[in-house]
């Protein structure tokens, strides 16, 4: 995403796109949000390759035999966890074996939703400090709950897991729900293909004692761009070009991945998606409406700074292992962020 380009971007190792951008008219094309998040500098570097967010997918003919209702607020959530575990299953399937990065999706989602995405937004920009409580209380709550054992059962199994692992416990019924990217429409609509239950989606909740109205967080699963030193720029801006240039092409490429990649950021109508999944259509509508309303929340590897978007995850750990306090890991955080913000290395 964009926080990992930046850095190739400060080191001169890609090309600015200004020239193709207005050859082309790719601004045009794009989302807005999605195209701003290339403009480093005031011109425009990286392509973005695909968008997505967070959401949790859950068996649906599960909750209906439970009579579970979906969560709205930190009461609900806890209260349906406790009780999908008293049937001796999973609240949710999830694994870091393989990625270890697995660790800021989880952070993010509670970030987001415990102290908000208006809190997080300041705390971008400077305005607030990663050590305040609201922040605190996110990544203390996120503890708790993985203490809890909410995803796969226990910590050491969140380790052990991987992608077939996870996805395979949420299909078998070892789990109630998938928190994921949505990226998970891929293996969710295959994990539940030769099954009899049905599966659907949801926005995350707020995890506050009052609820609110969800969001949807933005993100750049990943970018192109044009090597500085290349001999042969005009020739792969042609190509960007014609990657974005027809929408049902684009479509039909990432409709062969369900939808969780290569779904370029353009100015879809839902006409153009035919006769795709229902469930698949309602996001793709409902992320479009929602965050075009400007209700939207930010995932780390979009919008963090380098440093502290690693450390987001790879510190994480040493919480979880009782090792330093909540407090301890965020005023380690704050001064990474302090240091990326002295050296310019902040998005804009």
């Amino acid at each position: 995403g964009p926080s990992y380009i930046k850095m190739f971007q400060d080191a001169g190792f890609v090309k600015s796109l200004d020239q193709y951008d207005k050859k082309y008219g790719w601004q045009d094309k794009l989302l807005p949000w999605a195209y701003n998040s290339g403009v480093f500098d005031g011109e425009f570097y990286a392509f973005p390759k695909n968008y997505e967010s967070m959401i949790y997918f859950y068996n649906k003919t599960l909750f209906e035999e439970n009579g579970w209702s979906l969560p709205t607020n930190l009461t609900e959530y806890e209260a349906l966890a406790e009780a999908i575990q008293a049937k001796g299953m999973h609240p949710f399937a999830y694994g870091a074996q393989g990625w270890q990065p697995t660790h800021e999706h989880l952070a993010g989602n509670y970030i987001n939703t415990v102290a908000g995405p208006d809190n997080m937004y300041k705390a971008l920009i400077g305005e607030k400090k990663w050590t305040d409580p609201e922040f605190v209380e996110s990544i203390k709550l996120l503890k708790k709950h993985m203490d809890a054992g909410y995803w796969s059962g226990s910590l050491e199994n969140y380790y052990a897991l991987g992608w077939d692992d996870f996805n395979g416990q949420f299909a078998n019924r070892d789990s109630a729900m998938l928190m994921i990217g949505s990226w998970g429409f891929n293996p969710t609509v295959s994990g539940f293909a030769d099954k009899t239950d049905e599966w659907d989606w949801a926005p995350l909740p707020m995890l506050t004692p009052e609820g609110g109205t969800p969001n949807y967080q933005l993100a750049i699963g990943s970018t192109i761009s044009i090597n500085a030193a290349s001999e042969n720029a005009d020739t792969a801006a042609y190509i960007l070009d014609w990657v974005i240039s027809n929408r049902e092409q684009v479509l039909e490429l990432t409709g062969r991945f369900n939808f969780g990649a290569w779904l370029l950021p353009l100015k879809y109508q839902e006409s153009d998606f035919g006769d795709v999944d229902p469930r698949i259509k309602r996001f793709l509508m409902d992320f479009a409406k929602t965050t075009g309303e400007g209700n939207y929340g930010y995932t780390t590897w979009s919008f963090f700074a380098a440093d502290p978007g690693v450390h987001i995850w790879k510190d994480m750990e040493v919480v979880w292992a009782n090792d330093i306090t909540v407090e301890e890991f965020l005023e380690d955080h704050q001064k990474l962020w302090d240091k990326a913000r002295k050296k310019n290395n902040t998005l804009p």
